[in-house]
């Protein structure tokens, strides 16, 4: 679990920033992939899976997936 993280909204090939985890400093970072406009919401892609993988995971089904 990476608290705060699962609660990033999923936007596929649209997010807007990107997590990963920094071995070297042993945590999770999170980067913006474009400049973002103060208010904008902050999105990631939790990557092309099904929707019962989505769901028992992440707890969330996509309508169009």
């Amino acid at each position: 679990m990476v608290p705060v993280a699962d609660m990033l909204n999923h936007n596929g090939r649209l997010a807007n920033a990107d997590w990963t985890f920094d071995a070297k400093r042993d945590c999770f970072t999170l980067t913006a992939r474009r400049p973002l406009q103060v208010g904008e919401e902050v999105t990631v892609s939790y990557g092309y899976r099904g929707n019962l993988e989505l769901l028992e995971i992440y707890g969330f089904c996509l309508s169009d997936n």
